[in-house]
């Protein structure tokens, strides 16, 4: 007769057990995104698959600390009308934070995304007029429209973009 071995335990199993208030944490989280997916499905209806993408890239993309911004990433690729904007809204509406959307052209230049300085009558001095990269949720509309100037990346991964010289927390 042919002697099998038990095969080894996995890794993990040594793990010491985790602790309750990490565990809460966890089920927080769980029941958190399971709202989030089931209020974005009420408003997108049809697309509960682009909704989970969506949700679990803005989630897996970024570190999420507490009072710094997640640098997530998501490219929603799509012919028009297929609720693309509707879904970053949506988005951005739930989880409260602001939107922008760039509509992208040729004539589009870094200070139309950045911002600019103003001159303030009252103050009698200039004064930086933020652009819409500085939104929570920024959708970027026919980025292949601009020129490449434009498609320049103007704002870092490390959460700041640069203009007139300067940086600024995104």
């Amino acid at each position: 007769m042919l002697a099998v071995e038990a095969p080894a335990a996995p890794a993990w199993a040594a793990l010491p057990p985790e602790p309750p208030e990490v565990a809460a944490q966890r089920q927080a989280a769980r029941r958190a995104v399971a709202a989030l997916l089931a209020a974005m499905n009420r408003f997108v209806v049809g697309l509960p698959h682009v909704v989970h993408r969506l949700v679990m890239g803005l989630l897996a993309d970024g570190q999420i600390k507490p009072g710094k911004a997640v640098c997530g990433h998501l490219l929603l690729e799509a012919v028009p009308g297929t609720a693309k904007t509707l879904l970053s809204e949506t988005l951005a509406t739930l989880l409260d934070v602001s939107f922008s959307r760039i509509q992208m052209d040729a004539d589009k230049r870094p200070s139309d995304i950045l911002g600019y300085y103003d001159h303030d009558p009252q103050r009698q001095s200039l004064v930086f007029r933020k652009g819409p990269i500085f939104a929570h949720i920024v959708l970027v509309d026919e980025i292949n429209r601009a020129r490449p100037r434009g498609q320049r990346r103007p704002a870092a991964g490390d959460g700041r973009a640069r203009s007139e010289h300067r940086h600024r927390d995104l």
